[in-house]
């Protein structure tokens, strides 16, 4: 139970296929209140909300009621109702908080709570696997492929880190080789235009999959990105070991395109569900050859550490700083 000097806030991080909820305490993560939802489970947000309260209500003290709450949403964030973008959930701020009975609500886009997450990470939460040392005070990049690809950047300011709200998976995908000619063109005759989130995400890996065997003369023998990941990582699909590893290249052209956009010397920090489970793949993937691979500029990329992040929970964590009362 909480004590009435404690200011209790609800946290949640909404992904496209998952929500991590728990409870903050002062900006502090409280993790035995932590809980992973399917959002498919739920016909909506606030169904799954309800789930969670239930669960966690022993937490709350009834002098002492949850009365704030910060959600980390896999959405652009604007005036009016919120719509997840890949998936069915939706809901409106303020009448959320009247129902909810909240004193205060922030909403923020899912990898600004990642970016703020990251900046509290220490050296097991997150692993260098790339470059040289960091700038102090320079920007950081947080790039991330999951459900959807998330993007934010750090700045520091006048009272800390800032994250920016980027929308930076939807810009256009980048083709520089032969091979990206081949990919795009097969791409774009299904979907049209194609945005980096088209390949580089979950659905992405799928979709760069079916267009890798195409080029291969092979059937698809794979239709999650979980199983061409596996098949990759054993070595036992030639189809999926090129595929994944042209997975790393094009993420690697994106954050060296962020990268030297947002000048973002303080590091690269490569978050998501899919990537802690391929590390040593990544390391010897393309990835940093291409984030390298910008002329002139190679040497401005060339000591950006690049950081893969393995604490599961980040977003929750940069969700409860948002919330946290000014130091």
């Amino acid at each position: 139970m909480t004590s009435t000097t404690t200011r209790l806030g609800l946290v949640a991080d909404l992904g496209g296929t998952h929500a991590r909820l728990a409870l903050a305490d002062n900006g502090q993560l409280l993790t035995e209140t932590v809980r992973v939802l399917k959002c498919a489970d739920y016909a909506s947000f606030s169904e799954a909300l309800q789930s969670f309260l239930d669960e966690v209500a022993g937490f709350a003290a009834k002098d002492d009621p949850v009365a704030q709450a910060c959600l980390a949403v896999a959405s652009p964030i604007a005036d009016g109702p919120i719509a997840f973008t890949n998936n069915h959930w939706s809901f409106d701020p303020p009448l959320l908080a009247s129902e909810m009975r909240w004193q205060q609500l922030e909403v923020i886009n899912d990898f600004n709570a990642m970016a703020l997450g990251c900046a509290a990470l220490d050296a097991v939460q997150r692993v260098q696997v790339f470059g040289g040392q960091e700038k102090a005070g320079a920007p950081k990049l947080v790039i991330g492929p999951g459900t959807g690809l998330g993007t934010s950047a750090l700045v520091w300011g006048p009272g800390g880190w800032i994250a920016l709200q980027c929308q930076g998976g939807h810009v256009d995908l980048p083709v520089v080789s032969d091979l990206d000619v081949q990919i795009h063109s097969l791409l774009r005759k299904a979907h049209g235009r194609i945005s980096a989130e088209r390949v580089i995400s979950g659905f992405g890996l799928v979709n760069l999959y079916r267009a890798h065997a195409s080029l291969a003369g092979a059937e698809p023998r794979w239709t999650e990105a979980a199983q061409i990941t596996a098949a990759a990582v054993e070595g036992s699909d030639p189809v999926c070991v090129s595929t994944l590893d042209h997975f790393c290249e094009l993420l690697g052209r994106v954050a060296g395109n962020a990268a030297l956009t947002t000048g973002s010397l303080g590091g690269v920090y490569l978050c998501g569900g899919i990537l802690p489970r391929i590390e040593e793949f990544l390391r010897s993937s393309s990835f940093h050859a291409a984030m390298l691979d910008k002329g002139r500029m190679r040497s401005f990329l060339l000591d950006v550490p690049v950081y893969l992040v393995k604490e599961p929970l980040t977003g929750l964590i940069g969700a409860a700083r948002a919330l946290a009362p000014p130091a």
